[in-house]
C-alpha cells in the first residue's frame, strides 16, 4: 500500500474519551473533586466514606477494592456489560501499584531465603530483587492498563504524590510526580498536578495530547466540561469480547497452522496480541478475533493442507 494511502482520517463515528491521571498532596480534594455525576468510583482506601450524601447527589456507583485482580475483574464488567455509568474513577491507582510490589515482594523473598544461600539472604533481607522483580510488578498492571485504555468510559485516575528526583541517582528533590507504576503517565492523554491555592483547587497541566487543557486552571467538573465539551457526557457501549469458543479455536488453530514465515507462532500470537492491547485472546474484541480467526483458517498446516473451517 502506498504510504500516501495510510493516512487515517478523522470519521464521524469517533468517540473520544478522556483519559486522565491527577496527582497532589493529601488534603488537595483528589477523591471529592473527581466524583463527577454519573460516575463509578473504585474506592481503594475508603477515601469516600463520608461522601454518601455526595455520590447519591451525583448518582455515583461505588465500591471499595484493594486487590489488583479484583479490580481488574470489577473493569472487565464495567467494559463488557450495559449500563448507566459514563466515567471510571479509581482513587488511588496508588494502592494497586503497593498491592502488586507486596505481592511480589513476599513471593521473592521467600524464593531468596528458601534458596539459602549468602546473597540470595542478602537481597531477601533487603529486599533487592532486581529487574527481573519490578517486570513482574509492572505485568501485574497490563490487565488493568488493557482494559482502561479500551474502555468506552471517561477515565480519572488519582495517585499519590512522591518527590521527583533529579536524574543520574542523587536525592536531590526538584519537582513532585505521581506515585505508581513508572511509566503509568504514558497511558494518560492527560496529566494534572491538583494544588489548593487559597480556597482554591487548581490544576497544573503537566501533560497534554488533546490540546483541550491550558496551562493552569480551576479544577471542577463544570470546567472541564466546558473544556472537553458535550461528548464528555456521552453513554457508555459495552465492548463485545472474544467467545471461550473462539479463543479455543485460536489456540487449535496455533497449533496446527504456520502463522507465518518469518517468527513463530508464539512471536506472532504475542504481536497480534500487543497490537490488540490485550495480553490473552479472551481480552480481544470479538470482531478482531474472528478476522484473525479466519486468517489462521487461510494458513497451510504444517502438513500444506489449510484446516477446515468453522467460522462464519
Amino acid at each position: 500500500m502506498p504510504l500516501a494511502k495510510r493516512v487515517t482520517k478523522p470519521t464521524d463515528e469517533a468517540r473520544p474519551r478522556l483519559k486522565l491521571l491527577t496527582s497532589g498532596a493529601t488534603g488537595v480534594g483528589k477523591t471529592t473533586s473527581s466524583i463527577w455525576p454519573n460516575g463509578y468510583l473504585i474506592d481503594g482506601e475508603h477515601g469516600s466514606d463520608h461522601y454518601d450524601n455526595l455520590l447519591a447527589e451525583r448518582n455515583c456507583g461505588r465500591k471499595h477494592i484493594t486487590d489488583t485482580d479484583e479490580l481488574y475483574r470489577e473493569l472487565q464488567l464495567l467494559m463488557t456489560e450495559r449500563h448507566d455509568y459514563q466515567h471510571l474513577i479509581i482513587d488511588p491507582i496508588t494502592v494497586f501499584y503497593e498491592d502488586g510490589q507486596a505481592k511480589w515482594t513476599d513471593r521473592y523473598a521467600r524464593f531468596h531465603s528458601e534458596k539459602g544461600k549468602r546473597d540470595d539472604l542478602v537481597r531477601a533481607s533487603m529486599q533487592d530483587f532486581g529487574p527481573g522483580y519490578w517486570a513482574k510488578v509492572k505485568r501485574e498492571q497490563r490487565g488493568v492498563i488493557n482494559v482502561i485504555k479500551k474502555i468506552d468510559m471517561n477515565v480519572i485516575v488519582t495517585a499519590h504524590e512522591k518527590p521527583m528526583y533529579a536524574p543520574g541517582g542523587g536525592f536531590q528533590v526538584v519537582g513532585q510526580t505521581y506515585d505508581g507504576v513508572k511509566g503509568l503517565d504514558y497511558l494518560f492523554d492527560t496529566v494534572l498536578r491538583l494544588v489548593l491555592v487559597g480556597d482554591k483547587r487548581v490544576a497544573y497541566t503537566q501533560k497534554d495530547r488533546t490540546h483541550k487543557f491550558p496551562a493552569q486552571f480551576d479544577y471542577d467538573f463544570d470546567t472541564i466540561r466546558k473544556l472537553w465539551g458535550d461528548s464528555l457526557t456521552q453513554a457508555s457501549e459495552p465492548i463485545v469480547l472474544a467467545t471461550p469458543e473462539q479463543v479455543a479455536r485460536i489456540v487449535t488453530l496455533l497449533g496446527v497452522v504456520t502463522a507465518s514465515e518469518a517468527k513463530s507462532n508464539e512471536e506472532w500470537a504475542d504481536d497480534c496480541l500487543r497490537r490488540a492491547e490485550a495480553s490473552e485472546w479472551s481480552e480481544v474484541e470479538e470482531a478482531k478475533v474472528v478476522k484473525v480467526i479466519k486468517f489462521l483458517e487461510a494458513r497451510p498446516t504444517t502438513q500444506g493442507e489449510p484446516p477446515c473451517q468453522t467460522t462464519n
